[in-house]
Parts: C-alpha cells; sequence; structure tokens
C-alpha cells in the first residue's frame, strides 16, 4: 500500500500544475482514488477467507464466461474478428486474461485453495485459452508465454503430473494455432515496422511521448493531457495519419503526462512489489506471494508495454481486486499459522 501510495502522489503535481489543474485533478481522483477504492475496501473490510473465495470464486466463473463469448462473437455470430467479451475493449480483455491465467494454474495446483476454486480454475482456464485465440492479442500471447512457465515450474518439479496437464492445453492451444496461416502470419507481424500499421502508429505515438517529456521533463504535459498534446504534435509530423487517446504502453504514456517525478513513482511501485514479492516466495513459496509477482509482472509490466492498461477502468480495478484477495488471503493465513504456534507453545 505504501508504494502504491508512493506512485499515486507522484502523480499529483503533473495533475496540479501542469496548467490543467481542474481536468488533471478530475483525473487523479478518478484513476487513483476511485478506482483503488476496491482494494482498500477488501484491505480493510474482509477478514474472512470464506468471503473472498467466494468473491474470488464469482469472479473466475464470470470471467470464464466472459472469455468464452469472445469465441461466440467470431466464430459463430461473425460479428468481428477479434472477440471482446462482455466489455467493450478487446485490449482490456486481454490484459484481464494475462492476469488470470496464471492465477487459474495457481489454484489447481496448489493444495491450499479450496476445491470449488480449483473446479472455477479449470473452467476459466479453458476459456481463457480459447479467448486467447479469439481475441488474437498478440502482446497477450508473449505476456502469458512468458509468465505460464514462471507459474507452473515450481508445482511441475514437485508433481511431474502437472506437466501432463500443461503439456496437454499447451499442446491443443498450438494445434488449433499452428493449423491456422492467419495465427501465425500475425505473430509474425510482431517485428514488422514497416508496413503494420498497429506497430508502426505506436513507435510514432512513442517517439511523440519522448519528445513531450523532453519539453516537459519535471511533470510532464499534465495527468489526461495525451490526446490533445499528441495531436498538437501530429500537426508538424506529416507521417502521423491516425492519433489516440493513449500511447499504447503504461510507461511511455506516465513519461508524457508525468515526467520525471511521476514515472519515477511508477517504477519504484513496480520494483519495490516485483522484489517484495518475489523473496517472500523464495522464502515461504506462498502462492499468494506468487500470485502477487506475476499480477503485477503481467499486467504492469508486460502487457503494460504495448497498452495503456492502467487507464482502463474495469481492467485496472479487476487487477486492484485480485491484488488486494491475494494479499488478505496471505495476512489471513499468516495470523491463522501464528495463532497455531502460539498455542502450542
Amino acid at each position: 500500500m505504501a508504494a502504491a501510495g508512493i506512485f499515486f502522489l507522484c502523480t499529483l503535481p503533473s495533475a496540479l500544475f501542469a496548467g490543467h489543474a481542474e481536468e488533471g485533478l478530475g483525473q487523479f481522483l478518478d484513476m487513483w482514488v476511485w478506482r483503488y477504492m476496491i482494494f482498500l475496501l477488501i484491505v480493510l473490510f474482509v477478514r474472512k477467507r470464506a468471503y473472498l473465495t467466494n468473491m474470488l470464486f464469482a469472479f473466475l466463473l464470470f470471467f470464464g464466461a466472459d472469455s468464452l463469448l469472445t469465441f461466440i462473437q467470431v466464430y459463430i455470430l461473425h460479428l468481428t474478428d477479434r472477440g471482446w467479451g462482455f466489455g467493450s475493449n478487446m485490449l482490456a480483455i486481454a490484459g484481464i486474461m494475462c492476469m488470470v491465467l496464471p492465477l487459474c494454474f495457481v489454484v489447481l495446483f496448489d493444495q491450499r485453495f479450496d476445491r470449488k476454486l480449483k473446479y472455477a480454475s479449470v473452467w476459466t482456464m479453458l476459456s481463457i485459452f480459447v479467448g486467447l485465440l479469439s481475441n488474437k492479442s498478440r502482446a497477450a500471447w508473449l505476456t502469458c508465454l512468458i509468465t505460464t512457465p514462471v507459474v507452473t515450474g515450481k508445482y511441475i518439479r514437485d508433481n511431474i503430473k502437472y506437466l501432463a496437464v500443461v503439456g496437454a492445453i499447451m499442446i491443443g492451444f498450438c494445434g488449433f494455432f499452428f493449423a491456422n496461416p492467419s495465427y501465425i502470419s500475425r505473430f509474425k507481424s510482431v517485428t514488422n515496422t514497416t508496413t503494420n500499421t498497429s506497430n508502426t502508429d505506436r513507435l510514432q505515438m512513442w517517439q511523440g511521448c519522448l519528445t513531450m517529456y523532453k519539453n516537459h521533463p519535471v511533470i510532464g504535459v499534465g495527468l489526461g493531457r495525451f490526446k490533445p498534446e499528441y495531436k498538437e504534435y501530429a500537426k508538424s509530423h506529416p507521417e502521423i495519419v491516425r492519433t489516440y487517446s493513449h500511447a499504447h504502453n503504461n510507461f511511455m504514456h506516465l513519461l508524457a503526462e508525468t515526467g520525471t517525478i511521476g514515472i519515477a513513482g511508477y517504477l519504484i511501485f513496480i520494483f519495490y512489489s516485483l522484489v517484495h514479492s518475489l523473496r517472500s516466495w523464495l522464502k515461504s513459496k506462498s502462492p499468494y506471494d506468487l500470485l502477487i509477482f506475476t499480477t503485477i509482472l503481467s499486467f504492469m509490466c508486460l502487457f503494460g508495454q504495448v497498452e495503456y492498461i492502467i487507464d482502463n477502468s474495469s481492467a485496472v480495478r479487476l487487477f486492484w481486486f485480485l491484488f488486494a484477495i491475494m494479499l488478505q488471503m496471505k495476512t489471513i493465513e499468516q495470523e491463522k499459522n501464528q495463532k497455531e504456534e502460539s498455542g502450542r507453545s
């Protein structure tokens, strides 16, 4: 919580002193107060593991249906070539999939989670793999390719049977993937920086972010000001044919809008959270620490390289929801273990 607070406060100067205080303050309150509220409510008021389990169970059931809906939208209803689920943003659901897939593996493999959560995780995991194929986010494919070995490695070493589970799922996914040339072509386009407009537009935006940072290095152009500033930047760069409301990159967007102070706060939050959770996991092998690590790594760092996902309201609230659930489960388990040790002594 302290690291998050430092990050939030580091964006406040850009909200108040960059020249558009009313707009900036509104953006600040929306991003770092309203959307963070779910985290505070869970951490401060939910003190029973049964409640946390039920909340997570309900979420997994719903998100499994959400992911499966992308398949229906693409291959049954033929509404689009990339599914978006119940929401309206295909990159938002892709970012959420990146957070939830590691969660499903850990819940399924770790003995500390309830049986009903394991059943829900199987449903959601299979739905996410279908969703990854239907949503067709290259960033989500790459992110899950990195995080899946991270979360499953320890469990496979402890029980070789889990290798069969992971292997069967990956064989099915890869079989469908490589049987469709369109998927192979889309995956190869990741490195295409000449004709793929998704890539070239991002590179142009990131160059614009660097220019904004050079012109406003301390507090940036102002929180929530990327869209008008990039439109102005595009006027002097005729090669830019499309402008966007955000920079499709957590780091670049914050660099442009909040300057050195804001990006420093973000890096402090990321570095502290990753290092602290990883060290705790290496010491205790707690699944909650592992999931805090993978949630931040996948959502804030990896997927955040190609989407400004921390400003998507539904996605970031689910990030804080999952973060709080894992933190509270860890705290409750620690308190229980301490009581048991005190009783034996």
